[in-house]
């Protein structure tokens, strides 16, 4: 698999050209608009992984996902550099992946040697193949692989668009509002208070005054309050008070390792989808499954039906 920035579009296309000249098999995004989700599966399917470095890559939060994917599923990986090694410094991400590995120098390559450097690249992969096959590998439980996609697809959809401009946007940590808790036996009774005072035109006080003070909460705490076992959370709130956002939120703080680690897989579905729009009537006495929603909402690819029995073993874990 061969791993870029649109910018270097032409030398990795004549790159992947040789090397399929010289009966390699190449996966690559050749036009640049490949859903997330099925460039992870050109990591999963990838012998190994070449990636085509310069600031534009290192900068890419789609190359960094992809890269570290691949560093994830024990890929091997050959970094390729296509710029001078002093023109900017690797950030950690990036840093952290390729420090203890060759870099093939594609940088200034020309018309004239670029056959000698793919020849140089062919020489690497079959190294790090090899050098591979007699290292201790991990054991990687499979359904993993379709969990990573899921992270994948939370990751890429971490920034929030602005109502009044949706082409721009912000990173979702920005927008995240805390939640509190609020005693619901002593809220329905202020709230009765409340409706009794609408009706007569009574001025009430401030939050504090009809509901009480609020408990902040933090989020990796929610389900400690659930004294049952099959622990459930009910968030609400008016329209635009950032429901969706927190549920995003924690999906995507999920999906960074920072947020519930014990669950093996969260799952963000949103009911405004859930329309016959998306979801075409079934026959009588027939409907739609868990698996057959978490398929379509997440992936953007029909799932083998491999992967779907394996998704389906997982859900009903939990089920």
């Amino acid at each position: 698999m061969l791993s870029y920035t649109s910018i270097n579009q032409d030398i990795v296309s004549k790159i992947a050209d040789i090397l399929k000249g010289e009966n390699i098999p190449v996966w690559f995004d050749s036009n640049g608009d490949m859903k997330n989700d099925i460039l992870a599966n050109g990591v999963e399917n990838a012998v190994a992984v070449c990636c085509f470095l310069m600031s534009d890559y290192d900068q890419s939060l789609s190359c960094q996902s992809e890269l570290q994917y691949a560093q994830k599923r024990q890929k091997p990986i050959i970094p390729c550099m296509l710029t001078s090694t002093t023109a900017w410094t690797l950030s950690d991400w990036l840093e952290q992946i390729t420090r203890e590995l060759v870099f093939v120098d594609f940088h200034n390559v020309s018309e004239s040697n670029i056959d000698y450097k793919v020849i140089d690249l062919i020489n690497r992969i079959e190294e790090q193949i090899a050098v591979t096959s007699h290292r201790r590998i991990q054991p990687i439980e499979e359904p993993s692989y379709l969990f990573e996609l899921i992270k994948w697809h939370y990751k890429q959809n971490s920034r929030i668009e602005r109502l009044i401009n949706p082409a721009e946007s912000f990173p979702i940590e920005e927008s995240y509002i805390n939640l509190a808790i609020v005693d619901s036996k002593e809220q329905q009774g202020k709230e009765k208070k409340l409706r009794y005072a609408n009706q007569h035109e009574t001025i009430m006080g401030t939050f504090e005054d009809i509901y009480g003070v609020k408990t902040p909460i933090n989020v990796k705490d929610i389900f400690n309050t659930c004294k049952e076992s099959g622990k459930k959370v009910l968030v609400f709130g008016r329209a635009g008070i950032g429901k969706t956002t927190f549920c995003r939120y924690v999906s995507h703080q999920w999906a960074k390792s920072a947020l519930w680690p014990e669950y093996n897989l969260v799952v963000l579905i949103r009911l405004r989808s859930l329309t016959e729009n998306h979801y075409s009537p079934l026959s009588s006495g027939k409907s739609y499954s868990l698996v057959d929603i978490v398929a379509k909402e997440c992936f953007s690819h029909d799932l083998s039906e491999e992967d779907t029995s394996l998704l389906r073993e997982q859900l009903n874990k939990r089920t």
